[in-house]
């Protein structure tokens, strides 16, 4: 929608890990990353505006804001918008990017992640259904 009416975009990987993200997992969750430290990936843009890249994360909805994920509510569009990342890449293409970044963790780093992927994912959709 941006590149429609003719602001820049670009595509932007982050690794970030679950861990530090100040939410109030379930203990089942909460146990996962007790034991093994959960290096993640996340897809998100920039758009130019007035010489500047800034940071456009929709990745946290508001029905998880309750629960202490970084919620981007209210974004004045002159700023960037909250995240919490350890590193950040601007590849040519992100997507591929982000799947040699995941392969390139340890076998049981990827075990560990797609399990607490999928139970977030599942928690996370009850949380919403709510």
């Amino acid at each position: 929608m941006y590149e429609e009416i003719q602001i820049p975009v670009r595509g932007v990987v982050a690794q970030h890990r679950f861990s530090k993200l100040p939410v109030q997992y379930p203990t089942e969750i909460r146990a996962l990353l007790d034991t093994t430290d959960i290096v993640d990936f996340t897809n998100f843009l920039q758009i130019e505006r007035n010489g500047k890249w800034l940071i456009v994360n929709v990745t946290w909805d508001s029905p998880l804001k309750k629960l202490g994920f970084p919620v981007n509510e209210n974004w004045d569009g002159l700023s960037d918008m909250r995240m919490i990342v350890e590193e950040m890449w601007n590849p040519e293409d992100s997507i591929a990017f982000k799947k040699e970044k995941i392969a390139a963790l340890p076998e049981h780093v990827q075990k560990a992640r797609e399990e607490f992927l999928a139970q977030l994912t599942s928690w996370l959709e009850q949380v919403r259904g709510e």
